[in-house]
């Protein structure tokens, strides 16, 4: 989809033939900058939040706007599928939506246009469709409920939206799904993707009083890079979820004042981090796994290639009853195809904790590290907590009397590159601290840049590369 104001020229001019720039770029293409400034009535000098009038509040605390009353609405739009390119007016207003249909062309919604959605009603973008509102910080377009009930989604089914200075209240009803598997504003990518894939640009989006999540990040679509400005708040539910996939994409924003504002990352099916991601810290912590579900989080690419988990420093992922964080998921001696760099600070570390409302000892497996290492691997002022829980993965370490597992909060199954987990410590662990799970003759201490808080050993012994084991084994 062409950028915002490039799209909105072309849709005011529909009726007259309208000619779009083919080299600019495209939402789902590789560079998704925004293209050159537009000089047309939409030049973003006019989207800076300025229109010469000051914003006033009013009675219930949210502010006024500079909007004409409209003077040819309701426009009633009966449920019919969009195929031709239309403009919602904001004279027009409201817009009237109380049956599900399916947009197949460009839709243009004006700036100060309010769009009313009937309770349990879904806005379908389509193959061939668009749906980009022309709102400025001044004239927002407003997309509210219809009636008392929630409105269920606005979402992208092989179609792209572009969303500016707009407010979406009161919608994600969530009917007879889960919360954190719909959401207010839904995007999925077109069927068949099978890449990472941006489908929206949201500059200036508020999301209020959503159901289920506020958005929804569904399999390979994505957010393009230059959204900014979105405010998820009020919900009854997260103010995010997105398939791990696309971890990456989630963009910055403000995502408190929430029933709860942690941002859940899905890990079911083939919900894995297959190509270099980034973790960042949006200010409030991740949720791996859906609530209640065991999440399963892996790094891992297709043989011969490398998906490298990036996390920023400040970011806090929470894992629930068995949830696990797996670089590598096969064991072996081919190269890796996982690795992970997580590099905090001593005032910003990485923290790996439970989910649990009152946390323990044990309550998630812990990082595991499987097969050949990769010389990428870095953990750094991290902290790991509440891990160590009971597994069914052996490895190669040596025994204890009474042990089958050596179980721990960190485990290394494949011969490490070097001392690659430092300036960290290892809290709470209901087992060992570190299992050093490799057969080789080389021995990596982990235990000078380490502290460790842990039930049983503070890291286990690797077998010798002829598979023996010291008569007595140390448990330092």
């Amino acid at each position: 989809m062409a950028p915002r104001f490039a799209a909105s020229v072309c849709l005011c001019a529909t009726l007259s033939g309208c000619v779009t720039d083919e080299s600019e770029p495209t939402l789902g293409s590789s560079d998704s900058s925004g293209g050159s400034a537009p000089t047309s009535a939409s030049d973003t000098s006019a989207h800076d939040g300025s229109t010469g009038d000051d914003t006033s509040s009013s009675d219930d605390g949210h502010p006024s706007f500079d909007c004409p009353a409209p003077t040819d609405g309701p426009t009633m739009h009966p449920g019919e599928n969009v195929e031709a390119a239309q403009v919602w007016t904001a004279s027009g207003s409201p817009h009237l939506v109380p049956y599900d249909f399916t947009i197949h062309a460009p839709v243009l919604v004006e700036a100060c246009a309010r769009v009313q959605i009937g309770g349990g009603v879904t806005l379908t973008i389509g193959d061939g469709g668009s749906f980009v509102t022309d709102g400025f910080a001044e004239q927002p377009v407003v997309i509210e409920r219809l009636d008392a009930e929630p409105w269920t989604t606005i979402r992208t089914l092989g179609g792209e939206v572009q969303l500016f200075y707009t407010t979406l209240d009161g919608g994600g009803a969530v009917g007879n799904g889960v919360p954190e598997l719909t959401g207010a504003l839904w995007l999925r990518a077109p069927s068949g993707t099978t890449a990472v894939t941006d489908v929206a640009r949201l500059h200036e989006v508020e999301i209020r009083g959503s159901e289920a999540a506020g958005l929804r990040l569904d399999g390979f679509a994505s957010i393009a890079a230059d959204s900014q400005g979105l405010t998820i708040t009020e919900g009854a539910s997260h103010p995010i979820s997105a398939s791990a996939t696309v971890v990456g994409a989630i963009p910055e924003g403000q995502y408190d004042g929430n029933a709860d504002d942690r941002i859940v990352l899905t890990t079911a099916n083939t919900e894995t981090i297959s190509v270099d991601a980034i973790i960042y810290d949006r200010g409030v912590p991740y949720i791996v796994g859906q609530p209640g579900q065991v999440g399963d989080l892996r790094v891992q690419a297709n043989p011969g290639a490398l998906a490298v988990l990036t996390i920023e420093a400040g970011v806090e992922l929470q894992f629930q009853s068995e949830g696990i964080l797996t670089v590598d998921h096969a064991t072996g001696d081919a190269p890796a195809t996982g690795a992970l760099v997580a590099v905090g600070t001593a005032q910003r570390p990485i923290v790996f904790t439970s989910a649990a409302v009152a946390p323990a000892a044990g309550d998630w497996l812990g990082i595991y590290f499987g097969g050949t290492l990769d010389m990428l691997d870095e953990l750094e002022h991290v902290r790991v907590e509440y891990a160590g829980g009971a597994s069914a993965s052996g490895s190669n370490s040596c025994m204890y009397p009474g042990e089958p597992i050596n179980n721990a909060a960190i485990r290394i199954f494949g011969v490490p590159p070097g001392r690659f987990v430092k300036d960290s410590e290892i809290i709470a662990s209901a087992a060992h601290g570190i299992d050093r799970g490799w057969r080789a003759d080389l021995e990596v201490d982990f235990a000078e840049s380490v502290t460790f808080e842990v039930t049983r050993c503070t890291q286990t012994t690797p077998r010798k590369a002829d598979g023996t084991c010291p008569d007595r084994v140390p448990c330092p």
